[in-house]
């Protein structure tokens, strides 16, 4: 688990050759450095838009945030309609004022999954989640 938000994103935008790009993070964000999960438009500002040569990116982030404002899991998968991306997120809150947001790319890339709990879509259709144990 990453505590350093922002020691993470200076060492992937030291990346800037970076052509295909798999990234599997969990991370406290403190309220103090930012009040929000990360979504689609961080993910592109702080990360994509800094690596000019990349073609490809597969992803879970887990963003775990203290104090967490209630948003509608739709606020962050409308973060990712503009990128046309395939991705899809968990978005859960718990009564220690502490909320997770899972964002992952579609098919899921990981082959594990923590901290997850009844309002996490394992199964469906689309059989997302083939790859974990």
């Amino acid at each position: 688990m990453i505590h350093r938000y922002e020691l993470l994103l200076s060492l992937l935008q030291r990346l800037s050759t970076v052509k295909h790009l798999t990234l599997l993070l969990a991370i406290i964000i403190d309220g103090v450095q930012s009040n929000h999960f990360i979504d689609g438009s961080n993910l592109k500002r702080n990360i994509i838009s800094l690596m000019p040569h990349l073609c490809h990116v597969n992803f879970h982030i887990r963003s775990v945030l203290r104090d967490a404002s209630h948003i509608e899991i739709d606020a962050i998968r409308q973060s990712f309609i503009k990128e046309q991306e395939s991705v899809d997120c968990a978005l859960e809150y718990f009564t220690i004022n502490y909320g997770q947001c899972h964002i992952y790319s579609v098919s899921f890339i990981g082959t594990r999954l923590d901290f997850i709990s009844n309002q996490f879509p394992l199964f469906d259709v689309k059989n997302r989640f083939s790859n974990v144990t």
